[in-house]
C-alpha cells in the first residue's frame, strides 16, 4: 500500500523486499540458518508456514522465532 510522503504530498510506493535464502532474512545469520536447516527448515517457504514453537525447537528462542515468521 502506498504511503504518504513525509510532508503530506503524493503517495510514495513502498518497495517490497525479496528474500531468496534463509540468511537474507532479518535477524537470521549463518549460525541461526544452520540451526533451522538441521531441524528441516531449508527454504523461505518452509519458514513461512512454521509456528513459533517449531522454530524455537532449533534453540533460537521464541522472540527470534516470532521475528523470523513476522
Amino acid at each position: 500500500m502506498p504511503r504518504r510522503g513525509s510532508r503530506g504530498g503524493a503517495a510514495v510506493p513502498q518497495e517490497k523486499k525479496v528474500y531468496l535464502r534463509i540468511e537474507d532474512l532479518p535477524s537470521v545469520g549463518a549460525a541461526t540458518a544452520q540451526k533451522l536447516r538441521e531441524i528441516g527448515f531449508s527454504t523461505i517457504e518452509s519458514l513461512a508456514t512454521a509456528t513459533v514453537a517449531e522454530l524455537a525447537a532449533a534453540g533460537i528462542g521464541e522472540k527470534r522465532a516470532a521475528d523470523i515468521i513476522a
